[in-house]
C-alpha cells in the first residue's frame, strides 16, 4: 500500500528539490503535531505527493520555515506547511497505515503478525483521532479495505484467483476518492482529473 510513489531526483531543479523535501519534512511535523510522536514513524513519500497537489489547489500561500527536529536536532532544515491540505494529508497517512496495519494482523503470522499489532496498538489513538477530524475519509477507508478483504477471501476459499484488476481494484478506487476531495465540489474538472490520478 506504501512506498511506491517517489520523486526521480535526478530530473528535480536544486530549488524542487529543496521545496520536496519541505513538504515532506512539513508532513512529518503535522504528523507530530496533530496525531503524536508514533504517527511520524508511518510517513511516507506517497502522501507527501498528496499534500503537494494540495499546496498546488491551496487559495493560501505556502509557508515555509526552518526548523529543527528528532532526525535532524543540530541543523535547521526547511519545512513547508499550509494547514488544510497538510491536515488532510497526515489525517489520510494515519487512517491508512492503520488500516494496513489491521491487515497485516490478519494476514501475517508470527513475529510480523506480532509487530503489525504492536503497530496498531500505538497508532490507535492517532487513528480515532484522525477519524474524527475526517469522518467520511474514515469511513471511505474502512469500506474499500474491507472490499479489498472480500476479494482476498473470495480468491482463499474459491481457491482461485482473481484477476490483477479486480485485486487492484479496491486501492485504486480509494486513492481517487480521497484526492478527489482535495478539490471544491464546484469545480468539477479538476475533482475528474484528481480521481483519475488518484486511481
Amino acid at each position: 500500500m506504501f512506498g511506491y510513489l517517489t520523486a526521480f531526483r535526478d530530473e528535480l531543479r536544486v530549488r524542487e528539490e529543496r521545496t520536496y523535501k519541505a513538504i515532506y519534512c512539513g508532513l512529518c511535523h503535522t504528523l507530530r503535531e496533530r496525531y503524536g510522536l508514533p504517527a511520524t514513524a508511518v510517513l511516507s513519500y506517497d502522501l507527501a505527493l498528496l499534500a503537494t497537489l494540495g499546496l498546488s489547489l491551496a487559495a493560501e500561500e505556502p509557508q515555509t520555515t526552518e526548523r529543527r527536529c528528532l532526525m535532524h536536532p543540530f541543523k535547521r532544515r526547511p519545512v513547508t506547511t499550509t494547514p488544510a491540505p497538510f491536515h488532510y494529508a497526515a489525517a489520510l497517512q494515519v487512517l491508512l497505515a492503520a488500516g494496513k496495519l489491521a491487515d497485516d494482523v490478519a494476514d501475517e503470522r508470527g513475529g510480523r503478525r506480532l509487530l503489525a499489532g504492536a503497530g496498531k496498538t500505538l497508532l490507535a489513538s492517532a487513528a480515532r483521532r484522525a477519524a474524527d477530524d475526517f469522518p467520511e475519509a474514515a469511513a471511505q477507508i474502512l469500506r474499500r479495505l474491507e472490499e479489498q478483504a472480500s476479494v482476498e477471501r473470495s480468491a482463499a476459499t474459491e481457491g482461485e484467483f482473481p484477476s490483477l484488476d479486480a485485486c487492484c481494484h479496491p486501492s485504486a478506487a480509494l486513492l481517487a476518492e480521497l484526492a478527489e476531495e482535495l478539490a471544491p465540489q464546484e469545480e468539477m474538472g479538476t475533482r475528474r482529473a484528481l480521481h483519475q490520478l488518484g486511481y
